[in-house]
């Protein structure tokens, strides 16, 4: 009896033993195909590696790429997960914005606490919040020492630095950001404004701003129309592959239905949006935590 218990003892090690041992290696091969690195705990300090590069390539790119200092989003994800601390993002679960900072941090493994807000209940006018973000807006991601950083895009960049979200090189790196200025310059103001007026707002505030239905929907089609041009011909909006400057323009896209807008004339547009929610760690909007 006493070696037969052993023996199922010793094939359940085996099997966990296995177990882990093939997620390390499915984990390697994720991050090798993103050429993000792989964050491990060393004498008391997270450390990024790449375990696939050999010495000469390292040399080659004339610094270690196999160890360096790790970045916001994975300190606070590994914290957490040790129990420590777990940062809390200030949001409004319809808003395209706050669900950017979702859909990033779900991706990234970076855990949230939300804390939620009406959309038209004015809390995030009233002292306690406008202390935090004299703006009074969300979505406001609050760090566990006490620091508080607001816009939705700023925080976007916050968590995917270093990361596989973020290109390396700085050409790459300057397309994101002029994505996401167009984002919330040409398009947001135009159809996550239409959306709100038309699918939240009271129904006699409507009224009120009704004539301005044909110029957002103009300029919001305009925007459309830059992306359709540029998706027309590659299949992400920066550096070749998916990023922030993706989510940023996804969170309001994917929903511009809701404001009054036809996404039909607009192919690339529309296969772009099935290419982003196939995605790992896609969630939708609705899905909150």
């Amino acid at each position: 009896m006493k070696g037969r218990r052993q023996n199922k003892l010793g094939d359940f090690a085996t099997g966990v033993g296995w177990a882990l041992r093939s997620a390390a290696k499915e984990a390697q091969k994720i991050a090798r195909m993103h050429n993000t690195p792989l964050y491990y705990w060393e004498n008391g300090k997270v450390v990024a590696r790449k375990p696939w590069l050999t010495k000469s390539a390292r040399a080659k790119a004339g610094r270690c790429e196999t160890r360096r200092r790790a970045r916001p989003a994975d300190i606070l994800s590994l914290t957490f997960r040790g129990g420590v601390s777990m940062p809390v993002l200030h949001q409004m679960q319809v808003s395209g914005n706050c669900y950017k900072v979702r859909l990033a941090a779900r991706q990234l493994g970076v855990e949230l606490t939300l804390k939620d807000y009406g959309l038209l209940d004015g809390t995030t006018r009233q002292a306690t919040f406008l202390s935090k973000n004299p703006n009074g807006r969300v979505p406001l991601l609050e760090l566990e020492d006490g620091r508080t950083l607001a816009e939705s895009d700023a925080i976007l960049w916050y968590l995917s630095e270093d990361t596989f979200l973020l290109p390396d090189d700085r050409w790459s790196r300057a397309e994101v950001l002029q994505w996401m200025f167009f984002e919330q310059y040409s398009h947001e103001p135009y159809i996550a404004v239409a959306r709100f007026w038309l699918a939240f707002a009271p129904k006699e505030e409507l009224e009120k701003r009704r004539h301005l239905v044909p110029e957002w929907h103009a300029k919001g089609n305009a925007a459309l129309g830059v992306m359709q041009n540029h998706l027309a011909r590659r299949d992400w909006f920066a550096g070749g592959r998916y990023s922030i400057a993706d989510i940023a323009l996804y969170g309001y896209t994917h929903c511009a239905a809701d404001g009054g807008f036809d996404l039909a004339p607009y192919p690339a547009v529309g296969t772009w949006l099935k290419r982003v929610a196939s995605e790992p760690g896609h969630v939708p909007l609705d899905v909150a935590w």
